[in-house]
């Protein structure tokens, strides 16, 4: 043990975790992570819900939702199939 200040420190104590030193290794390996990220943790720390389980739920809901407004604008034409359509009309000279 050794004294810092008031702190008695062990070797233990500095040593990160292993999900700490996870985390640490990809920060320095890859950058900084997106700023929205902190939110998707604090939601899950409030909810007491981990992260993974809170991911494969939504990616259902995420996957369905782009299905259904892939069909939903394939069935309006605003995104024809056939190369005959145009979606602007490009001014002649």
């Amino acid at each position: 043990m050794e004294e810092i200040g008031s702190l008695s420190v062990s070797i233990e104590d500095r040593h990160p975790p292993a999900p700490l030193r996870a985390f640490i290794d990809f920060i320095q390996s890859t950058g900084p992570p997106s700023p929205l990220l902190a939110s998707i943790y604090l939601v899950c720390g409030l909810l007491r819900v981990d992260v993974a389980d809170a991911q494969r739920f939504g990616l259902k809901w995420a996957v369905a939702t782009s299905l259904i407004a892939t069909a939903a604008v394939l069935l309006i034409g605003a995104f024809p199939l056939s190369g005959d359509g145009v979606a602007v009309a490009l001014p002649s000279k």
